[in-house]
């Protein structure tokens, strides 16, 4: 596999995540999902699966196509309490 394209897009979006909460100073918490969007290529395996790794700025890609990539990921109680809220707002319950 190609080192050199970027890091597995797992480790990238764990370790950046676990970044951004340690960076957060006592008390606080995050008040909105963290947002991604980020260069990917698929290095192609032995296996013949999907590899995705972020594209690193001056990172060697081959002949690979590089995609964009656009999510958000959210903490899940946090989340699921706001869905409940805004359903019962929704059907007039509160």
């Amino acid at each position: 596999m190609d080192q050199e394209a970027g890091t597995p897009i797992q480790d990238y979006i764990r370790s950046t995540i676990q970044q951004v909460k340690a960076a957060l100073p006592p008390g606080f918490r995050l008040a909105k999902n963290i947002e991604f969007d980020l260069a990917v290529v698929n290095i192609d395996g032995a296996k013949g699966g999907i590899d995705l790794r972020v594209v690193r700025v001056g990172g060697t890609v081959g002949a690979q196509q590089i995609q964009r990539v656009k999510f958000s990921v959210a903490e899940g109680e946090d989340h699921i309490a706001e869905a409940q809220k805004q359903m019962l707002k929704e059907i007039g319950l509160r």
